[in-house]
């Protein structure tokens, strides 16, 4: 168990990726035309559970393979018509 002062101190370190994260997240929300029954919060909530899933996987500097990973979350792998 971490104790609470590290715990802390991994928070406070942590925040500014954290706000960074949420800025660029709410940036592209108000940039996509979100599907009907998906509001700006839920699409927040979504990304967000989305970083912490992916943080838990890829504990390593994989950028593109984050890149494909979110454009399948966005977009599918099934093409619609």
């Amino acid at each position: 168990m971490i104790s609470p002062r590290i715990d802390d101190e991994i928070q406070r370190i942590r925040q500014p990726f954290l706000d960074f994260n949420r800025d660029y997240f709410q940036n592209a929300i108000h940039a996509m035309e979100l599907r009907e029954g998906v509001d700006e919060a839920f699409a927040m909530r979504y990304f967000l559970f989305l970083q912490d899933a992916m943080n838990t996987y890829l504990m390593q500097d994989r950028e593109q393979m984050w890149s494909e990973i979110l454009d399948v979350v966005l977009y599918g792998i099934v093409e619609r018509k």
